[in-house]
């Protein structure tokens, strides 16, 4: 079940719509991201890939290996995608949304090219972020508004 709009009690305005159907869909996207296995690999796998690429260059500029998964306390090794769109790596993920625990979405790493910030949830990753626990915030906001906003829909 997608979510298909807004609730009814929600503002109707053209920007509002927008702003609203926005944030369903983001919602919707992670709903269905967490709700199942295959779709978070898939969901998962292209911010894996950025991650593998930056790694990479860190990798390459200094020779040393030092690259861990901050959620399941346990070396990458190989190819990221595989550990971060697996099946540990979803329900840890899951746990910490239920659990709301923001901080431990968010992993930085401190490397020669300098600080690279990546979320374990909403996929945000770089250089020079400020931070990323509003954006775990928000998201887990939208998720639960799809939520609301799917069961609102599939009643009367």
């Amino acid at each position: 079940q997608h979510c298909v709009g807004p609730p009814a009690s929600q503002p109707q305005t053209e920007a509002a719509h927008a702003l609203l159907g926005a944030d369903l869909q983001v919602g919707s996207v992670l709903r269905d991201a967490l709700d199942n296995t295959e779709r978070w690999r898939m969901y998962m796998e292209p911010f894996a890939q950025e991650l593998e690429t930056a790694f990479n260059d860190e990798y390459n500029a200094t020779k040393v290996w030092k690259l861990r998964c901050g959620i399941c306390d346990t070396d990458m090794c190989g190819e990221f995608s595989q550990h971060l769109c697996g099946g540990e790596h979803w329900l840890a993920v899951k746990q910490f949304v239920s659990e709301e625990d923001f901080e431990r979405l968010e992993q930085v790493y401190e490397w020669q090219a300098g600080r690279y910030i990546f979320n374990h949830l909403v996929g945000k990753q770089g250089f020079g972020l400020g931070g990323t626990l509003n954006d775990s915030a928000r998201a887990v906001a939208q998720l639960r508004q799809c939520a609301g906003a799917g069961a609102g829909a599939g009643a009367g």
